[in-house]
């Protein structure tokens, strides 16, 4: 069942379009998933997703910000035993999730009382009215020594098919080269540790607090 979601605050712009989007095809997204590319892909990307993510403890907090159906969240919380918590646009999405700690809301304006040691925000940035404002909100949501990682679409060839697949859609967004990216983190007060290409399109990202 979709969660109980007030979206006074979160109503404008990009957001709002991402969000009646990822509302229509929620009750068909895991469907997709489960489909012979997809689940390759997904799969793929899973293992560098897992060895880039060194730093994981049994019992820690990890918020899955922009979850959808919470395929990473769900994941680590099964296979590190961690306390997980979603948070999505989209409460048909989370209504797929069986948690207790859920909550909808934008990346960019959400407001929790827990600070976490990980945060992960996968294939959200580029819905973003305001990416900048988004990492400093997951910024400020992380503990002293937490790290937040990031999958964000590179500019290039692919980039621009993953743009114009989602322009399909009515969607727009947007792709960051290294540059861009690197200066994007330091306005929102932070530091990229480490970066690596990840098939096909994206960066993966583990950024400090600065």
């Amino acid at each position: 069942m979709p969660v109980d979601c007030p979206f006074s605050i979160v109503e404008y712009g990009r957001v709002s379009i991402a969000r009646i989007y990822f509302e229509e095809i929620a009750p068909t997204y895991n469907q997709r998933l489960e489909g012979i590319y997809w689940s390759w892909f997904r799969h793929r990307e899973l293992r560098q997703v897992e060895t880039f993510i060194d730093s994981l403890q049994e019992n820690e907090k990890l918020l899955d910000a922009g979850c959808g159906t919470g395929f990473y969240g769900k994941y680590f919380e099964k296979s590190k035993s961690l306390q997980v918590s979603y948070l999505d646009i989209s409460p048909s999405m989370l209504g797929q999730i069986d948690s207790p700690r859920k909550y909808c809301e934008a990346v960019e304006v959400f407001a929790l009382q827990d600070r976490f040691q990980t945060i992960l925000c996968f294939g959200v940035l580029e819905f973003c009215e305001n990416p900048q404002k988004a990492i400093e909100n997951c910024l400020k949501h992380l503990l002293p020594q937490g790290a937040l990682y990031l999958i964000i679409p590179r500019k290039g060839f692919t980039g621009k098919v993953y743009q114009s697949y989602h322009r399909r859609h009515g969607v727009t967004v947007s792709t960051v080269s290294k540059s861009q990216l690197d200066m994007l983190v330091q306005s929102a007060g932070g530091g990229i540790e480490k970066i690596e290409k990840l098939f096909p399109f994206n960066f993966l990202v583990k950024v400090h607090r600065g």
